[in-house]
C-alpha cells in the first residue's frame, strides 16, 4: 500500500500546530514512516506489508532519545527534540484524521478531514504516559494487558463483538476518559494476531538500599 495511515493524531507532517501531532503509516513509496513535528521519518528495513502480523512500538523519552521497535527490535533512533506530542480532540485507527486550514476572504476556515485509509488489520492498541524500554516492549507484546497497568492511559484490544443488537466482550476496551467510537466500514476478521491471556505477575522480594 501507499499513502495509508494506521494511527493518526493529526497528520504530523503538515498540520496546524504540527508540533502537537503524530501519525504512523506508509508514504507514497510504501515505506513505513513516523510523521511528527512537521517531519516524516522513514523506518529503515521495516518489511511489514507482507500479510503477516507485526508489532510496532514507538517510545519517547523526553530530553533523550526516541526509539521505534518492530517485533521487539530497534529499527530507528531519533533525538526526542524532533518528536512532537499528541494533542487532539480525537485519534483515528486505520485512517488519517486531521484539521486542514483554507484561506477564504482573508480568513482561515478550519475543516476536519479523514483520508489515507489502511487496508489491513489492527489489534492491541496501547497508549502509555511513560517511555518503555526494549525489554518492556518485548515482555508484553504477545500478551493481553489487564487494563490497570501503571502508565497505561488507553487500551483497545478489540475484543468487543456485535451480533445484531447484542454486544458481548471478553476484555472491555479501556480508556481513561469516555470514548466515542466512530465506526466506518471496518470489518472483523478471523485472522487473529495470536495474543495470549495477560501474563502472570509475581511479587518480588526486595529491600531498599540508600
Amino acid at each position: 500500500q501507499t499513502n495509508a495511515t494506521m494511527f493518526s493524531c493529526g497528520r504530523g507532517d503538515r498540520d496546524v500546530n504540527a508540533a502537537e501531532k503524530l501519525s504512523v503509516g506508509f508514504n507514497s513509496n510504501g515505506e513505513l514512516c513516523l510523521n511528527t513535528n512537521n517531519n516524516s521519518f522513514v523506518v529503515p528495513n521495516a518489511t511489514v506489508l507482507d500479510t503477516l502480523w507485526h508489532h510496532f512500538a514507538v517510545s519517547v523519552l523526553r530530553n533523550s532519545y526516541t526509539n521505534v521497535y518492530i517485533d521487539g527490535l530497534q529499527k530507528l533512533q531519533l533525538s526526542s527534540s524532533k518528536i512532537g506530542g499528541m494533542a487532539s480532540d480525537s485519534i483515528a485507527l486505520g485512517s488519517c484524521r486531521y484539521t486542514d486550514s483554507v484561506l477564504v476572504s482573508g480568513k482561515y476556515n478550519y475543516i476536519k478531514k479523514q483520508e489515507q485509509y489502511f487496508n489491513g488489520a489492527l489489534d492491541e492498541i496501547r497508549i502509555w504516559n511513560s517511555a518503555l524500554t526494549a525489554d518492556n516492549v518485548r515482555l508484553d507484546m504477545h500478551s493481553r494487558l489487564v487494563g490497570n497497568e501503571i502508565g497505561l492511559i488507553a487500551y483497545y484490544p478489540f475484543e468487543e463483538t456485535t451480533t445484531g443488537s447484542i454486544a458481548a466482550y471478553s476484555l472491555k476496551d479501556y480508556a481513561r476518559k469516555k470514548v466515542v467510537y466512530a465506526k466506518s466500514n471496518a470489518l472483523e476478521t478471523a485472522n487473529t494476531s495470536g495474543i495470549k491471556i495477560p501474563r502472570t505477575k509475581e511479587d518480588v522480594s526486595y529491600s531498599y538500599t540508600a
